[in-house]
């Protein structure tokens, strides 16, 4: 059988600019107010709620399927 490169279905970048992230509520429970412990890819932060102490991704990437996952083809080829 001859070895198939691999090729990855994904297309996570380096950096994402401000209109590529959205802000959202702390996920357990709705507070808005927290502080951000770090940021990646120079927009994704995450962040620790103020009231539950839940640390989560705000902002987060807008449409994370379509960056995780990319091309139906490729990611079932990779998951092959």
């Amino acid at each position: 059988m001859p070895e198939v490169e691999y090729e990855r279905g994904g297309t996570q970048k380096e950096e994402y600019g401000p209109d590529e992230v959205v802000s959202v509520l702390c996920p357990f429970c709705g507070s808005q107010d927290g502080s951000t412990l770090r940021v990646e890819h120079e927009s994704i932060g995450i962040k620790r709620c103020s009231s539950c102490s839940l640390i989560y991704t705000s902002p987060r990437v807008r449409e994370p399927e379509a960056v995780y996952w990319g091309d139906y083809d490729k990611y079932v080829a990779e998951a092959r």
